[in-house]
């Protein structure tokens, strides 16, 4: 996790960056393992959203994630006002280089408050569907999973 702007009462935060975030990435660069960033979208208007995406910027710019830049939805009910959110953060991803690893993270309710249909084709999407049981697990995420 990169970080977030907003809190879970929206409140702004007096730093968007996750205090491990330096560290977390010290280590995977030493283990050689490469590593995708998310920031946390809790914006409710496209200026908020342009508020995030500085901040989300500049760890992209800094750690240059080899996996991509991902986005964890967590925003309200207005489908039309998230869907300007999610083309906010697409044209400053774009612009930033990272057109071919961009994605989407989050539950089904979450992604049921954008219209899916009109990103598949620009976002990878990483389903949020916590299970229960081990052996409801059907595949093992392995390495090529995050590369292909």
């Amino acid at each position: 996790e990169a970080g977030f702007l907003y809190d879970d009462s929206h409140m702004e935060v007096t730093t968007y960056v996750n205090p491990k975030l330096s560290g977390q990435v010290a280590t995977m660069n030493e283990a050689k393992i490469p590593y995708g960033l998310y920031g946390v979208v809790k914006a409710r208007t496209v200026a908020e959203a342009n508020a995030e995406i500085r901040w989300f910027r500049i760890y992209l710019q800094k750690y240059n994630p080899r996996l991509g830049a991902w986005l964890k939805l967590s925003l309200t009910k207005n489908k039309t006002v998230n869907d300007q959110i999610i083309k906010a953060y697409r044209d400053m991803l774009v612009k930033a280089g990272f057109k071919a690893k961009m994605g989407i993270y989050a539950t089904k309710p979450q992604l049921s408050l954008i219209s899916w249909d009109k990103w598949c084709d620009e976002f990878a999407l990483w389903l949020i569907s916590p299970i229960s049981n081990v052996s409801e697990i059907e595949q093992l995420l392995t390495p090529e999973f995050f590369t292909t």
